[in-house]
């Protein structure tokens, strides 16, 4: 995962009263781990999770189809991978959390992307664990830029406005 982000994170995770946050839309969980999980945004059920705790630890969830991908960009962090059809990606989530420690922990994630459904089974196989909304900490964070995010919009822009100048 990427230092500064997770560090600036876990600082408002505190702030916040969390214990840990689970990154589930590809935007988020991109903006933790530095990658994307190629099949994220168009295949909603196939869930990948970024943890990232108030302690430092990180993990992220993945689905098998997308297992190799996610190996070669992670680096040291733990993964864990669900089965797209023979598993219950919620139930090995929390058995990722539990194994964590997260088990009766304050954990925030999104609920404007999470489906309600998915929502419901998490908390049903961490009930005592709190599972809280944290969309709006995520929106704030990803607002102020890291000095590489600045360089990176940069490089994009000139990119962009060489093409515009080429088709005007």
């Amino acid at each position: 995962m990427r230092s500064e982000i997770t560090a600036r994170t876990r600082t408002a995770m505190i702030d916040a009263g969390l214990d840990a946050i689970i990154a589930v839309s590809p935007e988020n969980f991109a903006y933790l781990t530095g990658f994307v999980v190629p099949s994220q945004a168009d295949l909603r059920w196939r869930h990948a999770v970024a943890v990232l705790t108030a302690d430092g630890d990180e993990a992220i969830l993945c689905v098998d189809m997308e297992e190799t991908t996610v190996r070669e960009r992670a680096g040291e962090t733990n993964v864990r991978v669900w089965g797209e059809f023979s598993d219950n990606s919620m139930e090995v989530l929390a058995d990722l959390l539990v194994d964590l420690g997260l088990e009766s922990a304050r954990i925030g994630t999104e609920y404007d992307y999470l489906p309600a459904g998915d929502l419901r089974d998490l908390e049903s196989h961490i009930s005592a664990a709190s599972v809280i909304p944290a969309e709006a900490m995520m929106h704030r964070l990803r607002q102020v830029k890291t000095r590489e995010e600045v360089n990176l919009l940069r490089r994009l822009s000139r990119i962009s406005d060489r093409r515009s100048s080429a088709f005007s």
